[in-house]
Parts: C-alpha cells; structure tokens; sequence
C-alpha cells in the first residue's frame, strides 16, 4: 500500500490494502494502525475521498510507529 495507488486513482486497491492491513494489524495488537487502516479503507471505497491522502499519510506513520514497538518486543 502506497501512494502508488492514489496517483493511478485506484480506490478498490488501496481499499483492500487497508483491509489487509487493517486486520493484521489487530492480530499483533496495533490497534491504532487498525484505527488509522479503517479510516483510509472507508475514505476510498468506492472512490478515492479527498481525506484519503491524509489517511495514507496517517497510516503510513502510525506503521512505522506500531512496527518500532513489535520489534522492541522480540
């Protein structure tokens, strides 16, 4: 999930992408990355929102975040 999606206008992708990511996020315990996933999946369901360019952003920094603290962890 990137905005590689954004720029070819591809809302199914980048909804599904955040699907996936959204519930793997929940399996590890990363509820925010879930929260944050969620939000950019229903910003482009059908078609990509303005707000989904800010969601992706969102999710991307609250990835780093959430991937920081599972590594601490191992």
């Amino acid at each position: 999930m990137n905005s590689d999606h954004l720029a070819a206008n591809d809302a199914h992708s980048l909804s599904r992408a955040a699907h996936t990511l959204r519930a793997s996020a929940a399996t590890f315990g990363a509820l925010r990355l879930a929260q944050r996933c969620r939000e950019l999946e229903l910003a482009s369901k059908d078609h990509l929102r303005p707000e989904a360019r800010a969601c992706l952003a969102s999710v991307e920094a609250e990835y780093v975040r959430a991937r920081t603290a599972i590594e601490k962890r191992r």
